[in-house]
């Protein structure tokens, strides 16, 4: 395929010319048409070789083969009250373009699962026409290849809801619940920016109106959202993407840095850890190995680690996930919490065996 992008917008015209059969152009006024369209768009014209280098690329190009053919045409000259038979161009078949081709049994396979999973914003007016595009195709019979887990309470409705307020830049009041007070609807003026999908649940971030400070709610716990066009909608500050490329998770605190986590994982899981990071930052720890395993000569086998991350409740959660195979190293801020979380818990089942 062309890489040219002069020559792409060339055959994107002379696609559409050669799709007109009632009236095909000969090759003088093809090329004059051509220039002119290439004219429009600031565009340098070409000659007649350079077109006729065009045609000959489009007939034998794969996966294209244009069926372009010659016919004959007959134009009247009313000056001389003769006339004249030319030889112009277009496509043999009717409705045919290089940027229509049929789907594959392969590509309707794929297309077919990845609306599939676009289905999951029910919510979303443009792709309400998904279940047609998905019957169109139905002839690929096949079971399901791919499957994505979903949290059976989310409300997909509203997360379509969501999405087209934050692709259309909309401000909105929010009304929510936390899970002490169901009962109790609280509102608040909110510029929403992401949706972010975290442990199987979906978060909305965005900025209070009130202080455009960055907050997150989860779908569970909003009730429903209205649109408040009077208030401007504001941008976010940075992206917020990078943003969380700082944490575990969604819970983000402004007055926390960037710290390096240190931890020991044994051999039963250390393989499973490498291949599933609990951050993107997460590297193996080789040129201070041997000092650590001098500091720690209980800690047999197994491998170091290293995250750099924001302190947060996430954070704990997960480093708590792994049990006795995981053991935090420093700093001593989170392996406090990590030994104040497995302290609670032990106390709670002691009072149960009591």
């Amino acid at each position: 395929m062309p890489t040219n992008k002069n020559a792409m917008i060339r055959y994107e015209i002379l696609d559409e010319l050669f799709q007109n059969r009632q009236r095909p152009l000969p090759i003088g006024k093809l090329l004059e048409t051509l220039n002119d369209r290439l004219k429009e768009r600031s565009m340098k014209p070409i000659g007649l070789r350079a077109l006729q280098k065009d045609i000959r690329f489009m007939r034998e190009q794969d996966p294209w083969y244009a069926p372009i053919e010659q016919v004959e045409v007959i134009d009247d000259d009313p000056e001389h009250g003769t006339k004249k038979i030319n030889k112009a161009y277009c496509y043999g078949e009717s409705g045919w373009s290089i940027f229509h081709k049929d789907l594959t049994s392969d590509e309707k396979q794929l297309l077919k699962a990845a609306l599939a999973m676009l289905g999951q914003f029910d919510g979303i007016p443009q792709l309400q026409g998904l279940e047609r595009l998905v019957n169109g195709i139905s002839d690929v019979e096949s079971n399901k290849i791919v499957t994505i887990e979903r949290n059976p309470e989310d409300d997909t409705t509203l997360l379509g809801e969501l999405y087209l307020v934050i692709s259309e830049k909309s401000s909105i009041n929010l009304h929510y619940h936390t899970y002490a007070s169901p009962e109790d609807v609280k509102t608040i003026g909110f510029h929403p920016y992401l949706l972010k999908l975290y442990n199987r649940r979906w978060y909305l971030i965005g900025a209070a109106a009130s202080d455009n400070k960055i907050l997150s709610f989860a779908l569970d716990r909003i009730n429903s959202i209205e649109r408040t066009p009077s208030r401007e909608y504001i941008r976010p500050p940075e992206d917020l993407n990078e943003r969380y490329e700082e944490i575990i998770g969604v819970t983000y605190y402004e007055d926390e840095e960037p710290m390096r986590v240190v931890f020991w994982v044994s051999d039963k899981s250390k393989d499973y850890v490498k291949s599933k990071p609990l951050h993107d930052s997460q590297t193996v720890i080789r040129n201070g190995e041997a000092a650590f395993r001098e500091k720690y000569p209980a800690l047999q086998g197994g491998a170091f680690f290293r995250i750099d991350v924001r302190y947060n409740y996430e954070l704990i959660r997960e480093l708590c996930s792994f049990g006795p195979e995981l053991v935090v190293l420093e700093p001593a801020r989170i392996q406090g919490a990590v030994i104040d979380r497995i302290s609670r818990m032990n106390e709670i089942y002691d009072r149960m065996r009591t």
